[in-house]
């Protein structure tokens, strides 16, 4: 028996070694929420505005935006998430004046347990977000096994180091320009097909996500800015009305019930052309993240809503 329990460590002692190693590698690899949640504890006391959401905000060009800003958004990240970000920094923000906040048409299915799950470890790891004891997959990046699919081994082979920035500039937004040929047309049936399936469950779950971050704004004096972000017409005329007609209501009943909030719905606003988009549902960084980031600016700075949106009845 003493033998055979030897047999057995000394089979799991490599096992266990190489698990150590690839943890340890990929925590210390350079990435987009490593690099984010290092910036914020060095700099969340001077910030002024923080913007929060899902891709459709991720290539917002804060250059541009007027004030000391940072970009917490980030690829498929969905209400529930947002929130415990908000939360986790609430108290370190001492200065912030502005969330910007995007409700996209993919905000009600938008879940953590939906299309990016996989990649919980490394919030749960860099920011330090609350975690089952019992839940290992949230805390161990070798316990998840799709994580070990998709890990950068070629970043690994190049030994590349943890003072090394990942793709996003130094504000935490996406500098993302090229597109496709069929860029309007290639993904828009596909886009509109997700963002029309909604569960009634994960929409409400996500609205009180959104109050919770308003409402807690509101108690420290923050203003929210709620943006539908722009969108190109072959997606968003794809898109079930009643889609459209939800998340919009949404947004003007947020800003009519919330003194600190300002609706910004974007949506077919004339100001954005073919060369601010990389695909039929994503802004560009150098045009379209740049309009963007001037619009919200006219508002930070003015105090008032952009003329043009007020023509159409975007902005409440």
């Amino acid at each position: 028996m003493k033998r055979f329990l030897v047999k057995i460590f000394l089979f799991l002692l490599p096992v266990a070694a190489l698990a150590v190693f690839l943890e340890y590698s990929q925590r210390s690899m350079p990435n987009e929420l490593r690099y984010k949640a290092q910036f914020m504890r060095r700099h969340a006391d001077e910030l002024e505005l923080v913007v929060l959401g899902p891709s459709y905000t991720h290539r917002l060009n804060l250059n541009y935006i007027g004030c000391k800003a940072f970009n917490l958004s980030y690829m498929n990240q969905p209400a529930e998430r947002n929130y415990q970000l908000w939360s986790h920094y609430r108290h370190r923000l001492p200065r912030l004046k502005y969330v910007v906040y995007s409700l996209s048409y993919w905000f009600h299915q938008n879940t953590v347990d939906g299309l990016e799950a996989w990649r919980e470890p490394f919030y749960n790891i860099h920011y330090s977000l609350p975690v089952s004891g019992l839940n290992l997959s949230a805390r161990f990046i070798v316990a998840n096994p799709k994580i070990v699919t998709k890990m950068d081994w070629g970043a690994l082979l190049r030994r590349h180091t943890a003072d090394e920035r990942p793709s996003c500039d130094s504000l935490g937004s996406t500098p993302a320009n090229g597109r496709d040929r069929d860029w309007a047309t290639k993904s828009a049936e596909f886009m509109a097909r997700r963002h029309a399936d909604i569960d009634p469950r994960n929409a409400l779950h996500n609205r009180r996500m959104l109050e919770k971050v308003i409402a807690e704004c509101e108690e420290d004096g923050v203003k929210v800015l709620l943006v539908t972000p722009p969108t190109w017409h072959t997606y968003y005329e794809l898109l079930p009305p009643e889609v459209i007609a939800m998340t919009e209501e949404l947004g003007r009943e947020m800003a009519a019930t919330h003194g600190n909030v300002t609706y910004i719905n974007l949506k077919g606003d004339e100001r954005f052309t073919e060369e601010d988009f990389t695909d039929c549902t994503h802004l560009n960084y150098d045009h379209g993240g740049r309009k963007m980031a001037t619009i919200l600016r006219d508002y930070i700075i003015g105090g008032h809503a952009p003329e043009e949106n007020e023509a159409r009845n975007a902005i409440n």
